[in-house]
């Protein structure tokens, strides 16, 4: 459910276009792609079980000023009401 939603919050900020996540806990080997035209789309078995590294890659609109998303991303906040099949 986390990953929902905290995949909801980067698909609504102005000018990301995607993202791709790679969880940092090492028993969890799922992974995902979210955007607003695809959804949140679960990557099984994106690692080996055991694998402590993980990290987030946010694909841009570079029409925007970086600033701007970044602000928007840290700093404003975003209030999740439902999170679909959960």
């Amino acid at each position: 459910m986390e990953a929902s939603v905290l995949a909801s919050k980067v698909a609504a900020v102005p000018g990301i276009v995607a993202e791709v996540c790679r969880s940092d806990d090492p028993d969890y080997i799922t992974g995902y792609v979210a955007s607003r035209q695809v959804g949140y789309v679960r990557l099984t078995q994106m690692k080996q079980e055991g694998d402590p590294f993980g990290g987030r890659a946010f694909f841009v609109d570079d029409s925007l000023p970086i600033e701007t998303i970044v602000t928007e991303l840290e700093s404003v906040p975003y209030l999740v009401t439902e999170v679909p099949g959960v």
